[in-house]
């Protein structure tokens, strides 16, 4: 808890004491200002300990009460029943302190932001776990082999998110290091690098090769340690998810506050004939889309059995809407007319400017074979998709290259939207969306579907 209380204040206050400290290292001189950073760090350091000290954590007949704050006493009581879901994360740094991070969502709260974020001591934290969430106790019905997190990781890897991060690193190697040394070892590391692709690919398209390739290698490492050594525990009172392999998170989740469960099939998965299951419960935590993995990759074969086995609806066997085959040329026309435009840009470039015709050749290819994919992904819900009210709520949709297959369950669903633009009317569809209660809305739309059909389907499930 104290690490807690004074990390935003490390780069302000730590880090220069530490670099000055370097400097007097290096080169003998020290700053002048290093007696009031440390004073400052001590203060700060104190009244760390001292709210450590106020926060109180109690669990009694059926409710925990949580109190802290030191001018101000802030005392939180919440029924054990009403609490979605329960997160523990253990990495190296925390151990080092003999403590785990913890943090408690509830259907009330504040947007991307948990209910109750603290460090507990390991020691102690299976009587949190075993008070709070009892689903901890369950039996183990799934372990996640090497390979299928590999395959996850691949196709959850994400080149921008790991520019990113890696842009973080750099930014926070600048503030501890010399800044003018770090940058000069990036960009020599990348002209090296650079010269040497330029063998094998156009000079002007290596170096944006080269940091695709650091950014999704970068995604894919950090994907990887994330869903190494996972595995899933199943009791009455709800699923245990336990993931990590430097970083461990485990997840208690509440059976009862469930709200979806999602069939996702990312491209590569798609390519060895697998997908991810997913489930969206209710309750307002740090993460936007209160999502947690469920079975990092199954045949498709094996969904309802791996659904059944972690008592969670079964997916309904019939999509009673189904887009007509009216909507066909209009599902693919624009995507075809994607593809022909592309094609006839870089034809244009390419004789116009033949110096970089390879560079456009590149990146076209590229272009094109995303828009053959959607192409390609348009069709399969031509042919597969649609939506169903009946005996359980579905819906099959696609999400950019993505095939998505959610099962709501109808408790939680907050509202059905029937949706019908300018160009919907001449072909008389609808585009049918189902929201969840939970933090993000987490919604699907099921787009081209008959909307006479769509309307009656509606009247006489709910009696409207």
């Amino acid at each position: 808890m104290v690490l807690r209380y004074i990390k935003r204040y490390i780069l302000v206050l730590l880090l220069p004491v530490i670099r000055s400290l370097l400097n007097f290292g290096t080169g003998g001189v020290i700053s002048k200002l290093i007696l009031g950073e440390l004073v400052l760090s001590i203060i700060i350091i104190a009244i760390a300990v001292i709210r450590w000290k106020q926060y109180r954590i109690v669990v009694y007949n059926g409710y925990l009460r949580v109190s802290h704050g030191i001018f101000i006493k802030k005392i939180a009581v919440i029924p054990l029943n009403k609490i979605s879901g329960l997160y523990v994360y253990k990495s190296p740094f925390y151990s080092m302190f003999g403590a785990a991070r913890v943090t408690i969502d509830t259907d009330a709260g504040y947007k991307k932001k948990s209910d109750f974020d603290f460090y507990f001591s390991t020691k102690n934290l299976p009587y949190l776990t075993v008070a709070v969430s009892p689903c901890h106790k369950g039996i183990r019905k799934y372990n996640c082999t090497v390979w299928q997190s590999f395959a996850l990781a691949v196709s959850n890897a994400s080149a921008l998110t790991g520019v990113l991060v890696f842009a973080t690193a750099i930014n926070y190697a600048g503030k501890i290091f010399d800044e003018n040394v770090v940058n000069d070892t990036i960009i020599n590391t990348i002209t090296l690098y650079t010269a040497i692709m330029n063998k094998f690919l156009p000079p002007a398209t290596s170096f944006v090769a080269l940091v695709i390739f650091i950014g999704f290698a970068i995604s894919f490492l950090l994907t990887l340690l994330k869903y190494l050594r996972f595995s899933i525990r199943k009791s009455d009172e709800g699923i245990s998810v336990e993931q990590g392999l430097l970083i461990r998170k485990n997840s208690y989740i509440n059976q009862k506050e469930i709200a979806a469960t999602v069939i996702k099939q990312p491209p590569l998965l798609r390519f060895i004939k697998r997908c991810s299951i997913l489930i969206y419960s209710a309750g307002y935590g740090k993460y936007k889309n209160e999502s947690n993995e469920l079975v990092p990759v199954e045949k498709h074969s094996d969904i309802n059995s791996s659904l059944m086995l972690m008592g969670l609806r079964q997916q309904s066997e019939n999509l009673t809407l189904k887009p007509p085959a009216r909507v066909f040329s209009r599902i693919i026309f624009m995507p075809t007319v994607y593809l022909f435009a592309v094609v006839a840009l870089s034809m244009i470039l390419i004789l116009k400017y033949p110096t970089y015709s390879p560079v456009f050749i590149i990146f076209s290819a590229f272009i094109i074979l995303i828009i053959v994919y959607f192409i390609y992904i348009r069709y399969k819900y031509f042919k597969t998709g649609g939506a169903t009210l009946r005996n359980g709520i579905r819906a099959c949709t696609t999400s950019y290259l993505n095939l998505t297959d959610a099962q709501f369950e109808p408790d939680k669903i907050d509202v059905i939207t029937v949706i019908q633009g300018p160009f919907d009317r001449r072909h008389k569809v609808c585009t049918l969306q189902i929201v969840s209660r939970t933090e993000s809305k987490f919604h699907v739309k099921s787009r081209n579907l008959d909307l006479k059909q769509t309307l009656k389907e509606i009247r006489d499930v709910f009696n409207i």
